[in-house]
């Protein structure tokens, strides 16, 4: 059912999309899991619709062109936000019996954004997202707008003037979204949308079985430093942001950290009409802004898994992820899990192919910028609901090389020897480990040096890849994170490991000018000698209950341990500073909402930065042979041995090259 701040009936909308036949996407089917709503969201290669738990509903396969004729339905701009870089419209989209979107918006490129009728934007981006579409349109040059509508052709709707602070701020009235090639669209209008901004503003809910979690912007903005529970109020059924009526219900904030709130459910005889309810948070006076609304409690009817899944933060990383992807599927990876923040490239395509190759992905949409913290966090529940018992957060040029545990070292895949052996490692003094080769290749040694123990067991509060000011501390939350405490296992015996970090090496750009053909792991082959940062795979019971992550880790509950593998045994390869068409990329953006942008002049001694580049995206003359101290080939060769097909001469198609 829609609920909007304004809505705009398009009475003859659907009936021009068929006899248009447009659709954003190819078909795909959906199996109900437990929230079809929730499943709108979520999106899976078209390769997997015949196996459980894998389906995407990016469209449905059953979006009913055939009964769009007879359709008398309404679409309605539900939100709008000014994001940094663009506008973002939010439309609900019908609903069918089984709570799955019905209708769809064309293609992108019939899209247009019109501003005070004189001034014109593409689309920076389409999509759909637990059952709305989510249209970013590119800012005009010079002014933004503090209203919107939806037009077509030469018949067009919009709201009237909302005259507030964005309405004096700049010049511009109102934004239409043109539907191009309809004829004869009538329509209505109902009621103004006001927009909301960036910077305070709550941006998603996730509702579990004891609680709704909120990612809200603006409360928490220092890293470490948090608004206690008690001093902020969640509200359900608030139907304007500066007005509190007797419909609306307030619970207790149960957790507060970073961008993370966890909210008690409202009583249970408000739930029912609270369903499709904004939801938000009052701090003192001050209500934020939302465009999060409540949502039926969700109920898993499949049995847990144990799974060994990935959760990463993409952007424009398409020719990436087949290496990636095949690779680590490889060594053990059941299903990756991508937060799509806003990708422009071929994402679809390489998506496809990893379909076609029986590969478990799931795309979800985060169009929130500078939130990768909330997303990992985000992704801690999205996993947990998807039967995921383990989860590896890394970035797409990060490879997890477990060197002690590749075959034949067992029947079991790489991975998951690495856990079992953490599991079973005894807690006290150092384990024996396995002396890696060495190997000579121009003179160069591919071990780094012996200065690490072989494994470093970190207690609660004494993490030792923790900074003293973020280290572990007992939980408030009660019984909002009693659904991830493992049963039976409080308070008893030895610590449980429930994180394993494994170091990075950070390789450098070898001596190429451009992006290798055959990939990452074949052209990057000289590193670093130093072990600097550290990724982490995270036992999902062994969160701690308020989300808190660093990026590289998560914080535990008391009873579970983080340990600190040793690298000859499991390691990063991360491919961090490419060729320089790649590498300047990174200067777009950081995601990461307590880390500068790399062109900001600030914490420019900061080790996210690169040594000696400061804050300009200039190529300094040494570019090529930087970062160049170790040669590691070790990754080249493995891949070469097992993903090599179609041999000739001295080179070989590796897996992920074929189409």
């Amino acid at each position: 059912m829609i609920s909007c701040t304004g809505t705009v009936r398009l009475l003859a909308f659907f009936m021009a999309l068929f006899l248009l036949g447009l659709a954003s996407r190819v078909p795909v089917e959906v199996n109900k899991i437990v929230s079809p709503k929730l499943q709108s969201g979520m999106y899976f290669p078209a390769a997997n619709i015949n196996a459980a738990r894998t389906h995407e509903e990016r469209i449905p396969a059953d979006a009913s062109w055939s009964v769009m004729p007879t359709l008398s339905s309404a679409l309605c701009i539900q939100d709008v936000v000014l994001l940094p870089d663009d506008i973002l419209l939010i439309i609900p989209l019908p609903e069918r019996r089984d709570g799955k979107p019905s209708l769809l918006l064309p293609p992108k490129q019939h899209l247009t954004c019109l501003f005070d009728n004189t001034i014109t934007t593409s689309l920076a981006g389409l999509d759909y997202s637990r059952g709305r579409a989510l249209v970013r349109c590119r800012r005009p040059e010079t002014n933004i707008t503090s209203t919107i509508s939806i037009a077509g052709d030469e018949k067009h709707i919009r709201s009237p003037h909302y005259s507030g602070e964005l309405a004096r701020q700049y010049g511009l009235n109102h934004v239409s979204l043109m539907i191009h090639g309809l004829r004869d669209v009538a329509a209505s209008l109902v009621a103004p949308v006001h927009v909301k901004k960036w910077q305070y503003l709550v941006f998603e809910l996730w509702a579990t079985e004891t609680d709704v979690v909120l990612f809200a912007k603006g409360i928490n903005r220092r890293q470490g430093h948090n608004v206690r529970p008690d001093k902020l109020i969640c509200v359900f059924g608030i139907e304007d942001d500066d007005v509190v009526d007797a419909e609306v219900v307030e619970t207790k904030v149960l957790a507060s950290a970073q961008e993370v709130f966890r909210c008690a459910h409202p009583p249970p005889a408000h739930r029912r009409r609270l369903i499709g309810k904004p939801v938000t948070l009052r701090w003192g006076t001050k209500v934020l802004p939302t465009v999060a609304y409540y949502e039926e409690i969700p109920v898993v009817t499949e049995p847990p898994s144990q799974e060994i899944c990935a959760c990463t933060m993409i952007f424009n990383v398409a020719k990436f992820l087949p290496e990636w992807s095949t690779f680590h599927s490889h060594v053990g990876l059941d299903r990756f899990i991508l937060y799509d923040n806003n990708s422009e490239d071929e994402l679809d395509e390489a998506l496809q192919w990893l379909g076609d190759r029986r590969l478990q992905v799931i795309r979800y949409p985060w169009p929130w910028p500078k939130t990768q913290e909330a997303g990992f966090s985000h992704c801690i529940l999205l996993a947990a609901w998807q039967s995921c018992q383990w989860v590896m957060f890394a970035d797409v040029d990060e490879f997890v090389f477990p060197a002690a545990f590749l075959p034949p070292s067992g029947r079991a895949t790489p991975l998951r020897q690495l856990i079992a052996e953490a599991e079973n490692r005894p807690r006290h003094g150092n384990t024996p480990h396995r002396q890696a080769d060495t190997i000579q290749i121009n003179g160069l040694s591919t071990v780094a040096e012996q200065s690490t123990p072989p494994a470093v067991q970190s207690r609660p509060g004494q993490d030792t890849a923790v900074p003293g000011h973020l280290q572990r501390r007992p939980s408030s939350v009660g019984q909002a994170g009693d659904s991830f405490a493992p049963p039976g296992m409080q308070g008893k015996g030895r610590p449980i490991v429930g994180q394993i970090s494994l170091k990075c090496r950070d390789f450098g750009p070898s001596n190429l000018t451009r992006h290798p053909t055959r990939g990452v792991t074949q052209g990057y082959v000289c590193r670093s000698r130093k072990e600097l940062r550290h990724k982490s795979l995270v036992r999902l019971t062994a969160v701690s209950h308020d989300l808190q992550n660093v990026i590289h880790h998560f914080n535990l509950l008391p009873e579970y341990m983080t340990l600190t593998e040793h690298p000859d045994r499991a390691v990063v390869n991360h491919y961090k500073y490419q060729a320089w068409p790649e590498f300047r990329q990174k200067f777009r953006r950081r995601v990461s909402a307590y880390v500068a942008d790399w062109k900001e002049q600030r914490n420019l001694e900061s080790r996210d930065r690169t040594p000696g580049l400061g804050a300009r995206d200039h190529k300094p003359a040494n570019w090529e042979t930087a970062f160049c101290k170790v040669s590691d080939t070790a990754l080249r060769d493995y891949c070469n041995t097992i993903f090599a097909v179609n041999s000739s001469g001295d080179t070989s198609t590796l897996t992920w090259q074929l189409s």
